[in-house]
């Protein structure tokens, strides 16, 4: 059986501890990573099924980095999700527009 592969990126190691419990009970493999440029990096290595990103990190923001995955056609139709505290009409406007999916 394969496993899917979930990149999840935020500079919250809690977070990755939350997602991780949360997804816990599926058939997945889970790849972390800190900020954006590290997680382009992981991206491009192991070939995510979903991304799940923090927008506010250090570095590499998430804005930055789902404009650097949609850049990739490989990465087209991964599905990209903004999991942040950020909820203004504007940010999310913001995020759809950039290529995020959720």
């Amino acid at each position: 059986m394969s496993l899917y592969r979930v990149l999840v990126v935020d500079d919250d190691p809690w977070m990755h501890r939350i997602i991780a419990t949360h997804l816990s009970g599926l058939s997945l493999k889970i790849d972390t990573a800190d900020e954006g440029t590290t997680a382009l990096a992981k991206a491009l290595a192991t070939n995510p099924d979903l991304i799940i990103s923090d927008v506010m990190m250090p570095g590499m923001d998430g804005w930055a980095l789902v404009r650097e995955i949609r850049a990739h056609a490989r990465f087209a139709f991964v599905p990209f999700i903004f999991l942040t505290s950020l909820s203004s009409a504007g940010d999310l406007l913001r995020g759809f527009r950039l290529g995020a999916d959720d």
